[in-house]
């Protein structure tokens, strides 16, 4: 006699649909300026990747055919300059003056105070190093 209960299969994970108008609303609110994909996904429990294909798919098909724009989209009169590139002449300056390097090193009663030029500051560097060993 077999006493095992199986448990009845669970009904499938159906897909969501949306209406065309539904996907229109989407598509046009993507399309404002500054508005973000991904909160318009999340603000409709969407996919964002979905959402993206949508108005992709939307982009392509109107490049192609002149579709009708949907409602709440209005064409671009003029189309969008890109920014470009200027290029800017720079005069090298001259280093300005500043404080030189100051360090005091004591060790024991002796006392060692050198003054260094910021322009040869890499120097110094070497110097300190043979120093410090």
């Amino acid at each position: 006699m077999n006493t095992i209960v199986l448990p009845e299969p669970q009904s499938r994970r159906r897909r969501r649909t949306h209406s065309p108008e539904f996907k229109a609303k989407l598509i046009a609110a993507c399309r404002q300026p500054g508005v973000s994909m991904a909160s318009v996904a999340l603000a409709h429990q969407l996919n964002a990747n979905l959402l993206r294909k949508w108005v992709n798919d939307y982009e392509r098909k109107q490049s192609q055919t002149g579709l009708p724009q949907p409602a709440g989209i209005s064409p671009l009169e003029e189309p969008v300059s890109l920014p470009t590139f200027v290029p800017v002449a720079v005069q090298p300056t001259a280093p300005e003056e500043s404080e030189p390097i100051r360090i005091e090193l004591m060790r024991g009663q002796t006392q060692i105070k050198v003054s260094w030029p910021v322009s040869q500051a890499e120097m110094c560097l070497h110097v300190l190093r043979e120093l410090m060993r």
